[in-house]
């Protein structure tokens, strides 16, 4: 695929869709983080009989990592759907360059002939 991309990816003209990928990672990773956070001081307020020093961080940890995991799926989903259409482009420059002709054999009852395979 590396020599695919060097050969052919400068002429691709659309967003490859590799950073907004990784960036909507990035975010899913971040908004997961918060939620387990959150949920680990929802349970220490809940342990420790409804303090509220740990209930507001918890509160808007959990509204910060859905917001984030809610913004950060769609970007992953996008581009990852843009880095496919990107490497299908590839595979159909690669096929671009293989021969539209191909010659062959033939067993045929009594003899033998020739083929020739074309491609479109």
């Amino acid at each position: 695929m590396q020599e695919l991309e060097r050969r052919y990816g400068a002429n691709y003209t659309s967003p490859k869709g590799k950073a907004m990928h990784n960036a909507g990672s990035a975010l899913v990773a971040l908004g997961i983080t918060q939620l387990i956070i959150s949920g680990g001081l929802g349970i220490a307020t809940l342990a420790l009989d409804g303090d509220e020093f740990l209930a507001a961080p918890g509160i808007g940890l959990l509204v910060s990592g859905l917001v984030t995991v809610a913004v950060g799926g769609p970007l992953m989903g996008k581009g990852k759907r843009r880095r496919t259409a990107y490497y299908d482009w590839l595979h159909q420059q690669s096929l671009r360059d293989q021969a539209r002709v191909t010659p062959g054999a033939l067993t045929l009852r009594g003899g033998g002939g020739l083929s020739l395979r074309v491609v479109f």
